[in-house]
């Protein structure tokens, strides 16, 4: 893949997270399947300085580049990682989750996402974006009394990526 559409991409989801989270009140947000921190360290720079973020994921050596990272590049939002497997995590008091581009990792991604919108605090939003159309299409299926938006990001024919947000009733 082309590397400046990747980091377009990158950068569309990175905004598409930024429009979605909730900016106008202190949020506890989690970044499931958080690899390297980006959607972290973007909240954290973006969500007030009394929310807290939290990045999930099972591989240590990507949640150290994470920790770094974000020691650098953070914002005044509280941030912290937590090795866990993301497909098993609870979303206890949580208002914003986003799982990007992490879903086609899990072993059960149906069984995942249920898992965090039973656990998402009501009127939470859970944000999910993924290359793989066809994972998205087997969680919106099993999801019911959801509110749900689905659209589609596209760089130049090259590359594209679904989301899907899902907004737990209040």
């Amino acid at each position: 893949m082309h590397s400046g559409a990747y980091r377009e991409l990158r950068f569309r989801i990175l905004r598409l997270i930024l429009q979605t989270a909730p900016v106008d009140r202190n949020v506890n947000a989690v970044s499931l399947c958080c690899g390297t921190g980006s959607e972290v360290i973007t909240l954290s720079r973006t969500l007030r300085k009394d929310s807290t973020i939290t990045g999930v994921d099972i591989d240590a050596n990507a949640l150290c580049i994470a920790r770094e990272r974000a020691r650098v590049l953070a914002g005044s939002a509280s941030v912290s990682f937590i090795q866990a497997d993301a497909q098993t995590y609870p979303l206890a008091d949580v208002d914003f989750a986003c799982c990007a581009l992490g879903l086609r990792y899990l072993e059960d991604p149906v069984a995942a996402v249920n898992l965090w919108l039973d656990t998402l605090n009501p009127g939470g939003v859970l944000m999910l974006v993924d290359w793989k159309s066809d994972i998205l299409d087997l969680v919106l299926r099993s999801v019911k009394g959801f509110a749900k938006n689905r659209s589609r990001i596209e760089i130049d024919n090259v590359v594209g990526v679904d989301i899907v947000e899902i907004r737990k009733p209040k």
